[in-house]
């Protein structure tokens, strides 16, 4: 009984450590896609930028207050596997809450490690685009290094830079910030103060940008909880190739710091309470626990078995010595 015992508790033990990893590699990256393809992981975004430069405002340069609005919609339909594909737009509004300005995106990312999968239709501003970096979504488990962000202005990724620990309504939190140097970008659809990119480029001007990008990330869910972004557009003119000294003649399209609301922060931070311990489970405890447990039924079914075999050991003496007996016994 021992012995059968005993290879029963070995069966255990080599289950529950064959299952530990898999709680991480397979379990823990389909409850994410599910979750965040689902219809739960639909988001609004609302950040404020007040005394800014906005082309067309009607508070004048300086003192516009300007409302960018992200929303962030999950494609449950084009999501598979472990690929999540979610679709956005960004409006800008004005103080009178005019739309003046918006940049719909398609975004297709893995789900356990925010990788770009550059797949299911990938756009922004109706163009294709290949993402590159991490966007929106942090890893699980954020560590304390640089990253690549992508920039959807910009249609390119630059370093987001990990500058420490801080609190956020009682949630530590990661501070990453990154600085978009000046460049030259796409011109969008649609312009601020009524202008018409088709008739605005082909006056010859060109729309520059740069931006300063600060994220505080909850690093269990990979959540931004909160974020300020500094940014800065201009139309220029190109100079004169004959001359040198010449400036580009420059309008200033917006010019401001986004902040993020503090309800919509609150929100997030408790999304993040709620995930982290959800995420916790699958990926340390539950997997540390299975090993643990398998290692307790090792020991054990090794005991059982060494004393089975003690007892079988002890026994043997006593049945030879009956065989030898009635061998005797027959001989007289």
């Amino acid at each position: 009984m021992r012995r059968k015992s005993g290879l029963i508790l070995l069966v255990a033990a080599v289950f529950c450590v064959a299952l530990a990893p898999l709680l991480r590699e397979f379990v823990l990256p389909r409850v994410v896609a599910k979750a965040l393809a689902g219809e739960d992981a639909y988001r609004v975004l609302v950040l404020d930028a007040t005394n800014a430069t906005l082309l067309g405002a009607p508070e004048g340069p300086g003192k516009a207050k300007v409302t960018a609005i992200q929303a962030i919609r999950p494609n449950a339909k084009d999501s598979h596997g472990s690929t999540v594909v979610w679709d956005l737009n960004l409006a800008v509004v004005d103080g009178a809450g005019k739309v003046v300005t918006q940049l719909p995106e398609r975004y297709a990312f893995d789900a356990a490690g925010q990788i770009p999968k550059n797949c299911c239709g990938e756009s922004v501003d109706g163009a294709p685009a290949a993402h590159t970096g991490l966007a929106y979504k942090w890893p699980f488990f954020t560590g304390k290094r640089d990253y690549n962000y992508y920039d959807s202005q910009a249609h390119s990724a630059n370093v987001i830079s990990y500058k420490g620990t801080a609190e956020r309504d009682g949630l530590r939190t990661y501070r990453f910030e990154q600085v978009v140097p000046w460049m030259k970008i796409p011109m969008p659809r649609q312009l601020p103060g009524g202008l018409d990119p088709v008739a605005v480029e082909k006056e010859g001007m060109q729309l520059w940008y740069t931006a300063t990008r600060k994220m505080w990330v909850e690093p269990v869910t990979g959540i931004p909880v909160y974020i300020e972004e500094t940014r800065t557009e201009e139309l220029r003119t190109s100079p004169p190739a004959d001359d040198p000294n010449a400036k580009p003649v420059v309008t200033k399209v917006f010019d401001g710091t986004f902040k993020l609301r503090p309800e919509w922060s609150a929100a997030l931070v408790a999304d993040a309470k709620d995930w982290s311990g959800t995420l916790r489970l699958l990926h340390d405890t539950a997997p540390l626990g299975l090993i643990v447990v398998g290692v307790l039924f090792f020991v054990t079914a090794v005991v059982l078995q060494f004393v089975a075999d003690r007892k079988a050991a002890r026994s043997r003496p006593s049945v030879e010595g009956e065989r030898a007996a009635r061998t005797l016994a027959e001989v007289r």
